[in-house]
C-alpha cells in the first residue's frame, strides 16, 4: 500500500515489516524544462527555488543533478531563460554568463542544505 506522508512524500508502507520505503519518482527532461520555464515566467527565481520543489521528484544522484544542471544550461544556451546575479547593495539583478561548474557547485551546496545570497538567479530572457 502507498500513501502520501507529510514528512517523506510518497511512500510505500509494508504492514508485514512495519517499515516505509520512499518511492523514487522520476521526472523527464521535458517535464523538468516545462516546470522551470513556467516558474521563470513569474519572476526571478534563485537556483535553489527552482531545485527544491523538484528535488523530491529527482533521486539526488549525480545523474539527476546533472539532468537538472544540463536542463538549466540548455535553457540559457537557447536563450529561453537568462542567468543573473543579485547585487547585494541594491538588490537589483544583473545579467551574467552562466558558469556550468559554478552551477553544479551551487547545486551540490543546495543538496547539502547550504544556500547563499550570491547564488545564480534565473528569469525569462528579456
Amino acid at each position: 500500500m502507498w500513501r502520501l506522508d507529510a514528512a517523506f512524500g510518497p511512500v510505500i508502507y509494508s504492514s508485514k515489516l512495519r517499515t516505509r520505503y520512499s518511492l523514487i519518482l522520476t521526472m523527464t527532461k521535458d517535464e523538468l524544462e516545462a516546470e522551470i520555464l513556467e516558474l521563470c515566467t513569474e519572476d526571478y527565481f534563485g537556483v535553489w527555488e527552482l531545485y527544491w520543489p523538484y528535488s523530491k521528484a529527482l533521486d539526488k544522484s549525480p545523474r539527476d543533478i546533472d539532468l537538472f544542471a544540463n536542463t538549466i544550461k540548455e535553457l540559457v544556451d537557447t536563450k529561453k531563460i537568462a542567468c543573473y546575479e543579485q547585487k547585494q547593495d541594491t538588490k537589483q539583478f544583473q545579467p551574467v554568463e552562466l558558469d556550468f561548474c559554478r552551477l553544479k557547485f551551487e547545486l551540490e551546496e543546495i543538496k547539502s542544505g547550504d544556500v547563499l545570497n550570491n547564488f545564480y538567479w534565473f528569469a525569462l530572457k528579456n
